[in-house]
């Protein structure tokens, strides 16, 4: 998956992760280096100063960033707060982080089938499965057979939510491959929202 920071707002852009860093599986340490300023970005910033063009999905992306910088409970107030799928599947994306990971199901549920999943799909195809090997260290070269039978279907977030269960539990080899996951569901999430968002 491409990451291309020029593609966000300003505003946006001092928020997101350097290339190649993922997010814990678990809750992790929040960023309090961020909380500041993260306090301060408006959803009116996501359009440089116009208010979004979809409130919901605003609200989502700053889910989504709090979420970004383990700042778990921030991110739980304002996705509870979004009576939507999408808002129910960062509410998901949350609680399975934290590791409740029935809790994480059980919003998976009211969800249904998102319009991301599509996207998800195809993005972590191509991350894992590309079409020439590439010389690089690549995530292809130490995904288990659990991974790559996941991504060859298509994206089913509970049998997600299983795999950062095993990860985080007693499955070391997992590790990896599923924070790259993670960021890939992340990253997709995050770009439905804001192009919602700003109405594009």
């Amino acid at each position: 998956m491409t990451f291309v920071p020029e593609n966000y707002p300003k505003a946006v852009r001092e928020f997101l992760l350097p290339e190649g860093q993922t997010m814990p599986l678990d809750a992790g340490m929040p960023n309090e280096a961020v909380e500041t300023r993260l306090t301060r970005l408006e959803i009116d910033d996501l359009r440089e100063g116009d208010a979004p063009a979809d409130r919901n999905m605003a609200e989502a992306c700053l889910a989504g960033l709090w979420l970004l910088h383990n700042q778990l409970d921030r991110s739980h107030r304002l996705s509870q707060e979004i009576h939507t799928p999408t808002g129910s599947l960062w509410h998901a994306i949350m609680h399975r982080r934290e590791g409740d990971y029935d809790n994480a199901k059980y919003w998976l549920r009211q969800v249904g089938d998102h319009p991301v999943y599509a996207q998800l799909r195809k993005a972590a195809q191509a991350e894992f499965c590309p079409q020439k090997p590439r010389v690089t260290d690549s995530t292809h070269d130490f995904a288990p057979l659990d991974v790559m039978s996941f991504v060859d279907g298509d994206w089913e977030p509970k049998t997600f939510v299983d795999l950062v269960r095993a990860a985080c539990r007693n499955r070391a080899d997992l590790q990896r491959p599923c924070r790259r996951l993670q960021m890939i569901e992340w990253q997709t999430l995050f770009d439905y929202c804001l192009a919602r968002a700003r109405g594009e």
